[in-house]
């Protein structure tokens, strides 16, 4: 078996879940589930965000950690929902010193990103 498999199916069990609840969790048919857990199939990269979001772990775990190894694996939480995305608010704009914007002409446009980053 893979890698992936075991620990999808590693995470259904740990969680209590059956394939059919995880089925339907994921928006899948069962035996799909069943193919990913015996490694008879990949799961698309769709199914194996949503069950990296579901489980709480990273993709890069779900596809290259053996879980089962781990001893802090997160358990599945259903009363809570992922945390919300960051906001990233633009800085006000201040205008450019003729200086900068022949830089700009000269270099391009990813010297702007370096003098945001800057302050």
């Amino acid at each position: 078996m893979s890698i992936i498999s075991e620990n999808i199916r590693y995470l259904r069990n740990r969680n209590d879940l059956t394939q059919e609840q995880l089925a339907r969790r994921l928006g899948t048919k069962r035996p799909n589930i069943g193919a990913y857990e015996e490694a008879r199939a990949n799961p698309p990269r769709e199914t194996l965000i949503k069950l990296s979001q579901l489980f709480g772990v990273t993709l890069d775990q779900l596809l290259t950690a053996d879980l089962r190894r781990i001893r802090d694996t997160p358990s599945l939480n259903l009363g809570t929902s992922a945390p919300p995305p960051p906001v990233y608010r633009a800085e006000p704009s201040r205008p450019l010193s003729p200086f900068r914007k022949w830089l700009i002409r000269t270099f391009g446009k990813n010297l702007r990103l370096i003098w945001l980053l800057s302050g």
